[in-house]
């Protein structure tokens, strides 16, 4: 996952106008590809 963050840092940064879709789609393709393991963890503590 850092790797993958740190590719979009630089395409981010290389292509300002896109941003926010990068930023969308690397959120929805993270949590499909079930990064929602952090929410299920914390919410099972508490």
């Amino acid at each position: 996952m850092p790797l993958s963050l740190a590719a979009l840092a630089g395409l981010a940064e290389h292509q300002p106008r896109l941003a926010g879709r990068l930023g969308y789609i690397w959120g929805l393709a993270a949590y499909t590809a079930n990064f929602n393991w952090i929410y299920n963890s914390l919410h099972d503590i508490a």
